[in-house]
C-alpha cells in the first residue's frame, strides 16, 4: 500500500522435487524495516483456544482492549492486536449467523430455547418483524413485583434503525431489571398492540391467576 519498489519472484523448477528458484529484481524499500514481529498479521493470529477465549468474553460483553490485556496475560509472547480482536469478532459472528440476517440469527436462537425464554413475532408484508421477547427469569420477576412497569425506547443502536422498546420493573427496593424487549417495525398502535399483548399474557394475567 504505500508504493514499495522491493520486488521478488519465486518460479517452482521441478514440482516433485520441491526445488523453487528465487530471482530478486529490485532489492530496495521506500520504508524502514519492521520494528518488531507483531507488525506482521501472521504472528498475531489468535491460536484456536484464544479464538474461543475471545468469543465467549465478547459475548460477556468485554470490551476488545480488556480482552486483549487478558491474552497477554495468559501468554506474554501473545502479538495479539485490539484489531485482530475485532476482526475474530466478525469472523466468529459470521460463522454464527451462516446464511442468516441478524435478526433470523436471534430469532432461531431464541425459539429453540423455550425454556430459558418466551417470544412473539409477526412480519408483515412488507417483511419488517415486530419480535418480542422476555427471559423466564424476569417473568418470575415481575409476577412477584407487578405493581409499576415502564416502557423506554431506545433509537438508532441497529442497522436497520428500528426502535427497541424496553420493559422494565421496579423491586420492592427500588432497583431496577429488565422484563422484555421488543424490536418495532413502526410506532403505531397496531404494532403497540402486538406489543402489549404478550406482555399482558405471560405477566400481568399470570399473576392475577396466580394471586387468586
Amino acid at each position: 500500500m504505500t508504493k514499495c519498489p522491493f520486488e521478488l519472484r519465486l518460479y517452482r523448477i521441478n514440482p516433485e522435487s520441491g526445488l523453487w528458484k528465487i530471482t530478486v529484481f529490485d532489492g530496495s524499500h521506500n520504508h524502514r524495516a519492521a520494528d518488531g514481529p507483531e507488525q506482521h498479521a501472521q504472528y498475531r493470529r489468535p491460536t484456536e483456544e484464544q479464538t474461543k477465549q475471545i468469543g465467549e468474553l465478547a459475548k460477556a460483553g468485554v470490551a476488545p482492549r480488556f480482552i486483549v490485556n487478558h491474552l497477554h496475560q495468559q501468554n506474554s509472547d501473545s502479538y495479539i492486536a485490539s484489531r485482530d480482536v475485532y476482526n475474530t469478532k466478525a469472523k466468529l459472528k459470521k460463522q454464527r449467523l451462516q446464511e442468516y440476517t441478524p435478526i433470523e440469527a436471534l430469532v432461531n436462537e431464541i425459539t429453540q430455547d423455550e425454556e430459558r425464554w418466551c417470544c412473539r413475532y409477526s412480519t408483515g408484508s412488507d417483511g419488517h418483524v415486530n419480535f418480542f421477547f422476555a427471559n423466564a427469569l424476569s417473568i418470575d420477576l415481575i409476577q412477584s413485583y407487578p405493581d409499576v412497569i415502564l416502557i423506554d425506547a431506545t433509537y438508532r443502536t441497529n442497522r436497520y434503525n428500528m426502535p427497541l422498546l424496553h420493559f422494565l420493573g421496579v423491586t420492592a427496593i427500588n432497583t431496577t431489571f429488565s422484563i422484555a424487549f421488543c424490536f418495532l417495525s413502526a410506532e403505531n398502535e397496531a404494532c403497540m398492540t402486538l406489543v402489549l399483548r404478550p406482555l399482558r399474557k405471560r405477566c400481568l394475567e399470570t399473576h392475577q391467576l396466580k394471586s387468586s
